[in-house]
């Protein structure tokens, strides 16, 4: 990841325009439902966030290159767009709705969110909305549809048998088909 960040001026008028993410900065897209509490949350520590009012969603700007690196809950309703993605970004005029606007308006020199208080926040909000992220199966035993996974570990139960349960940070747990021995690092 590049430790600059490419010049960029957003579109001026009345019209938006179609920009490409991974140049000037990513993006973060997560529901409205779950991300006006995160703004909320990060204050002034908050960039940019275009809010998409017939969808729903809230974008956030973040620094180029930090979507290749983002680990987000899979499953989850937050999207990252690096490279490769494109965003649809209102004229600096559009304050307010209906539509596409900026639900926190572009300072000069501050656009983009840190990912990392962005990243913290989102993850709590899902944790409120959805519950806590849970460890599951290994993947040969998802491929053997012996476990669900989300790709973060194994806790050696099945999903029914771990409905209400957490894995603690750290907690080894083997798989019973003990394929290997899973350290979770952030549960």
């Amino acid at each position: 990841m590049s430790d600059c960040v490419a010049p960029w001026k957003p579109p001026q008028g009345t019209v938006g325009e179609l920009v490409a993410a991974g140049r000037s900065w990513d993006a973060v897209r997560a529901p409205c439902s779950i991300g006006a509490t995160v703004v909320d949350q990060l204050g002034e520590n908050c960039g940019a966030v275009i809010q998409d009012g017939y969808a729903q969603k809230l974008y956030w700007l973040i620094k180029p290159g930090t979507a290749d690196t983002w680990q987000h809950r899979p499953g989850s309703c937050v999207t990252v767009l690096g490279s490769a993605s494109y965003v649809f970004v209102p004229s600096v005029e559009r304050t307010e709705g209906p539509g596409l606007w900026w639900k926190v308006p572009l300072e000069p020199l501050r656009y983009l969110t840190d990912a990392d208080q962005l990243k913290a926040a989102l993850e709590e909000q899902l944790d409120a909305a959805l519950g806590p992220r849970t460890l599951l199966a290994c993947e040969p035993c998802m491929q053997a549809r012996v476990f669900r996974t989300d790709h973060d570990g194994c806790t050696g139960v099945s999903s029914t048998e771990l409905q209400g349960r957490r894995m603690r940070p750290g907690e080894p747990r083997p798989c019973p088909c003990d394929h290997q021995l899973i350290r979770s690092s952030d549960a």
